[in-house]
């Protein structure tokens, strides 16, 4: 027969092992929801590209939630390595009907000339994306543009020799 603290060390081993290992667990699957949580996407863009006021060249981005429990419209704009924030905005929340099984960007219409605008960010699956709403001057400027293109005065042409009336002298 064993002693009884040989047996309650065994036990005590066997509580710490099966503690130890449902911690593992559950960090591990914590750690694979942070993606699901800030909704965390890389955009690689090949032209110029405007997200509220912010100019980003070519490159490679990555767009994150704010990590904030009372608004998950906080979207946050990084470079590629995440060394650097480039922007925080603040959106406005953007739904759709048919969620996809990739991240979806759309772009405002802006008029030839303009870098494009970017609309919405959907995370993949979700119906709820976030909305950038397109700045009050900046939109005044794309419809002046705009209007002056359409309706451009043109001149009128040049003045030819006068011509003669008939039956004149």
């Amino acid at each position: 027969m064993k002693p009884k603290s040989y047996i309650l060390t065994k036990s005590r081993i066997a509580s710490f092992a099966v503690t130890g290992f449902a911690i593992a667990i559950s960090l591990t699957a914590f750690r694979a929801q942070a993606d699901e949580w800030n909704k965390k996407t890389i955009l690689t863009i090949d032209q110029p590209m405007q997200v509220m006021d912010t100019y980003l060249e070519p490159g490679k981005y990555v767009f994150k939630l704010l990590d904030s429990q009372s608004d998950r419209h906080i979207v946050q704009i990084f470079n590629a390595d995440q060394t650097h924030l480039i922007t925080t905005i603040l959106a406005i929340p953007d739904y759709r009907v048919q969620p996809t099984g990739r991240s979806q960007f759309q772009f405002w219409e802006t008029p030839a000339g303009f870098v494009g605008a970017l609309k919405a960010w959907y995370y993949p699956g979700d119906n709820f994306g976030q909305e950038f709403p397109y700045p009050e001057h900046l939109r005044r400027v794309a419809i002046a543009q705009t209007h002056t293109e359409t309706n451009a005065v043109t001149p009128p042409p040049p003045a030819s020799e006068p011509q003669q009336q008939p039956g004149g002298c």
